[in-house]
């Protein structure tokens, strides 16, 4: 989702109706391209943000951010 362009919600909705599937997200991107942070889990209901010095490899829970409650239920 850091990449140029990306767009979770056109990807899911390509996965219908190319593939006629029901794809059930249990995650979402926590920001896009340059601004990507990290995911939000929709299973445990917390936000995973990825520390930049060392590409991910360790990250951060937190609380799901007020602006994506609505979007993460």
């Amino acid at each position: 989702m850091d990449r140029t362009g990306a767009n979770f919600e056109m990807c899911v909705e390509q996965m219908i109706s190319r593939l006629s599937a029901n794809p059930v997200p249990i995650q979402i991107p926590y920001g896009l391209e340059d601004k990507h942070k990290g995911v939000i889990d929709l299973v445990i209901m917390k936000a995973h943000v990825f520390h930049d010095e060392n590409k991910g490899a360790e990250f951060e829970t937190i609380d799901i951010p007020a602006e994506y409650k609505a979007q993460s239920r």
